[in-house]
């Protein structure tokens, strides 16, 4: 929020937004473990993990069409470990992740934000990922309800 305009980037919600969350890292992890499955790409350290937690077809569809968002997220700490043992489909996937994220910061920073604070619980995961950031991040000023009460007040000035 600057002044009483409110900017928004992103957070249509994990069918069609949220890029670069758990939600949309375990999914893509789910993708490339059945392209592996198919043959449609080598099999890797990421995709026999991946395969292992959800099933092999039928199994990964079924437990596909009645997964959250957080049951995807749930398989971003495989893509996390696979990529500290070089695995190349679970770098590229935190790589993209990191420049999704990466695109968001610009927004923010071309509508004038000076700083910025990841929260989720791969914010810290996720930042080593972020070599070169187009804003300051920051660590939190407090918890969420600190924010929102901020945010509250803040309205509440301005009305």
């Amino acid at each position: 929020m600057r002044g009483a305009e409110r900017i928004s980037v992103g957070g249509y919600g994990a069918a069609v937004s949220d890029e670069g969350s758990g939600a949309w890292i375990g999914r893509e992890a789910v993708r490339r473990a059945l392209w592996a499955f198919d043959r449609r790409q080598p099999a890797s350290r990421l995709t026999a993990a991946i395969l292992a937690q959800v099933g092999e077809p039928p199994a990964a569809q079924a437990w596909a069409t009645a997964a959250r968002p957080a049951d995807y997220a749930t398989l971003a700490p495989l893509v996390f470990a696979a990529a500290q043992h070089g695995d190349l489909y679970a770098t590229d996937l935190l790589r993209e992740a990191a420049d999704h994220l990466r695109r968001i910061l610009a927004r923010l920073a071309d509508a004038g934000a000076r700083e910025i604070c990841l929260m989720g619980g791969l914010a810290e995961a996720l930042r080593p990922w972020l070599k070169t950031a187009p804003i300051e991040i920051v660590a939190p000023r407090g918890a969420a309800l600190d924010g929102a009460l901020r945010l509250a007040r803040g309205l509440a000035l301005t009305q």
